[in-house]
């Protein structure tokens, strides 16, 4: 298997989690309690595999790739779209684990709302398409 394989198969994991949180926030909106150790278990899941285990083998390892296959293109690419995004996604889990922590504490719709937004924020950022073979 191409490393470049793997990476796709693993942004296809995380897909699977982006589908089942906007279905999971779904079922909210229609009237399901929300339940906590759902959004911890995505947390975890964000925090774990898309960012420690995936992102950053992206980051150590298929950028520098980019880099040497596309150049100057790659490096604009990675810096103002990648990396942003991957940062803008640790913004979106930090947010959601305080959300969290504060619903926990005292479980307002306010929370409730931080929960939701930062829950399909972080997963709207992940497009459905995969990497091309580099």
């Amino acid at each position: 298997m191409y490393g470049i394989d793997l990476l796709v198969e693993e942004h296809n994991n995380i897909l699977r989690m982006k589908n089942a949180i906007r279905k999971i926030c779904l079922g909210i909106l229609e009237g399901n309690d929300l339940d906590i150790e759902k959004f911890e278990k995505i947390i975890e899941f964000g925090k774990n595999y898309a960012d420690k285990h995936h992102h950053q083998k992206e980051e150590r390892i298929l950028f520098k790739v980019m880099m040497e296959k596309l150049g100057p293109v790659a490096n604009t690419l990675i810096k103002n779209g990648m990396l942003v995004e991957h940062d803008l996604g640790r913004l979106h889990m930090m947010q959601l684990v305080e959300a969290v922590k504060q619903y926990k504490l005292d479980p307002k719709t306010e929370y409730k709302m931080d929960i939701i937004f930062n829950s399909l924020a972080y997963g709207d950022l992940y497009k459905d398409t995969l990497i091309k073979k580099i």
